[in-house]
């Protein structure tokens, strides 16, 4: 699940010019699984690696869903002053 955190955030960065969608769609799939993942690996006592990894799907996913969201806004802002 870290491995695929890391997928989610890297394939949403590019998503986010896409009008945003592809970053907000992306970032928070890739923030819950980094975040269930942690989880997993914290109660698997050592048995489980890998949580650097999803620490950084996790927080690439948190910033990815954030700029989607921002350029998102930033489109529709746009669109409403291009009327004006």
């Amino acid at each position: 699940m870290a491995i695929w955190s890391v997928v989610c955030a890297g394939l949403g960065l590019p998503g986010v010019c896409c009008f945003g969608i592809g970053g907000l769609i992306l970032g928070p799939v890739a923030f819950f699984l980094g975040n269930a993942s942690i989880n997993r690996i914290r109660a698997s006592n050592g048995t489980l690696g890998g949580e650097t990894l999803a620490q950084l799907g996790r927080i690439g996913g948190a910033i990815v869903a954030i700029l989607g969201l921002l350029f998102l806004v930033y489109i529709i802002v746009a669109a409403v002053n291009s009327g004006h």
